[in-house]
């Protein structure tokens, strides 16, 4: 409409010649603009997929450098390359370098920036002169970004991600100083391709937008499609390595299980665990103490679903088995555990557990429930479902647990104790819960068959109650069970 009036104005004006040169320039003025404005338009969404992948990326960076950390020795001072503690952080490293993309590895550097731990560093020790000494990291590609030196990025506990520029090209980091030891982890992963796609297409446009603004948009629908398809790949790659990476994470959260049951005279146990999602912040722990004649028990649930909570609950999980070989007390242990959970839990985590200590040449049964619910105690004498209530709140609310000791029940022939995650009684059908009365109705009908049987019974009874739809919570189940027929000394 614009060219039209163009048009009719010049030909009253101008000779043919000159209306024809006019013509042309007011079309080459407009294909121009149409140009500029598409060249703006892959510019915008360029930086838009630029940011998105960026910020993918980064986060997969703290996650790793957060996992790593909580793999590292706690206490290790003095670091000298190639000896005994030197292997052991190499050794993670290594480990932790088979699960990283192409490309991309995980190291330690010392204070002044030079290379300790490295995937390769044993067949290059020449890489212990690389140093990170004079290397900036900054927030993004942006030129405006802010930086600062590697060295003294990020704080203990807390991450900093980035980018950093090396003589390859830039590289995604995430850095984390280690306070026990004044060492500091850094992972990376090179930019390549994934940022600067798009741009031989974007010339094309403009080149061909500066004749005819059709050819514009026809060249510019036709390059912003490759663009996005060439996001969607490094978005689906970077979706299939993290889907990879939580699938290796699963493997090791189920690792953590234990392998098999006690063998205890006289009594049965089976424990369950199903995550929600490919990790999970339930588990349960069987630990033999003084030659198999006691037997520590345990059964945890980290708040919320997920990497966060998996990673709590597997830090629980190695520091209550070294707690039980130190303190024979339930209640002690989760005193111990509650101190750890406060310092490390962020604001609004927490965890319920439930701790027992079960003595089988007495059948006495020492236990305290930190907000573990519920608890169903059947008891063969009487043949009712008892309802065990908690004893304190869950690790990591309170500085201190309440609570002046262990509650204790011995445990006759035929008698169970059944402990389950909320994800159990929560799990709905119609906005209805499964609730505790129900699992109290499977323990009471189930009550002459084996631990693994009534587990097997209730993870029955909830999947059908579901009606097979996909748990909305982790779940797990433990069963305490002394044996009708007994046997074993002291049974």
């Amino acid at each position: 409409m614009v060219i039209s009036r163009q048009a009719r104005v010049l030909g009253l004006l101008s000779r043919p010649r000159t209306k024809r040169a006019l013509i042309v320039s007011a079309l080459l003025v407009q294909a121009v603009v149409l140009g500029a404005g598409w060249f703006l338009t892959f510019r915008i969404v360029q930086r838009s997929f630029g940011r998105v992948v960026e910020g993918i990326v980064q986060d997969q960076n703290q996650k790793t450098v957060e996992n790593v950390v909580s793999l590292l020795p706690s206490v290790m001072d003095d670091v000298e390359f190639g000896g005994e503690d030197w292997e052991k952080l190499q050794q993670v490293i290594e480990s932790e370098a088979l699960q990283l993309p192409a490309d991309a590895f995980v190291c330690l550097i010392e204070p002044d920036g030079r290379l300790l731990c490295h995937p390769d560093i044993r067949d290059e020790p020449g890489l212990r002169d690389f140093s990170f000494g004079e290397m900036q990291i900054t927030d993004s590609l942006d030129p405006d970004a802010g930086s600062q030196p590697v060295i003294s990025a990020g704080l203990p506990g807390t991450p900093s991600s980035g980018i950093v520029e090396f003589p390859g090209g830039f590289h995604y980091v995430a850095t984390q100083p280690i306070e026990e030891n004044g060492l500091r982890l850094l992972v990376h992963q090179p930019v390549s391709g994934l940022i600067n796609v798009g741009k031989t297409s974007t010339r094309s446009v403009l080149i061909i937008a500066g004749f005819a603004a059709i050819g514009v948009l026809s060249i510019s629908g036709f390059g912003l499609n490759i663009l996005l398809r060439r996001y969607e790949g490094a978005q689906e790659r970077l979706n299939q390595q993290l889907k990879e990476h939580l699938q290796v994470a699963r493997r090791i959260q189920r690792a953590t299980l234990p392998s098999s049951l006690p063998k205890t005279p006289g009594y049965d146990f089976h424990g369950w665990s199903e995550p929600a999602e490919e990790t999970g912040g339930d588990t349960f722990d069987f630990v033999e103490l003084e030659g198999g004649a006691k037997v520590a028990i345990m059964i945890a649930d980290a708040s919320g679903h997920g990497i966060g909570p998996a990673l709590a609950i597997a830090q629980l999980q190695g520091m209550a088995q070294l707690a039980w070989r130190q303190e024979q007390d339930p209640l002690a242990v989760a005193r111990v555990l509650n101190e750890r959970m406060v310092a490390q839990l962020p604001d609004g985590r927490f965890v319920t557990a439930w701790f027992g200590m079960l003595d089988h040449t007495t059948g006495r049964l020492r236990m305290v429930s930190s907000g573990q619910d519920p608890q169903l105690l059947y008891r063969a004498a009487t043949g009712r479902v008892e309802r065990l209530e908690t004893d304190t709140v869950p690790l990591g609310i309170l500085d201190s647990l309440d609570g002046d000791g262990c509650r204790e029940i011995e445990l006759e022939p035929g008698d169970t104790l059944l402990l389950a995650s909320d994800g159990i009684a929560e799990t709905t059908c119609d906005g209805e819960q499964f609730g505790v009365e129900r699992l109290a109705e499977v323990l009471q009908s189930n009550n002459t068959c084996t631990a693994d049987e009534i587990s097997e019974a209730l993870r029955r009874a909830v999947g059908e109650y579901s009606g097979g739809y996909p748990a909305a919570d982790d779940r797990t189940i433990l069963v305490i069970q002394r044996r009708r027929a007994e046997t074993g000394s002291g049974a």
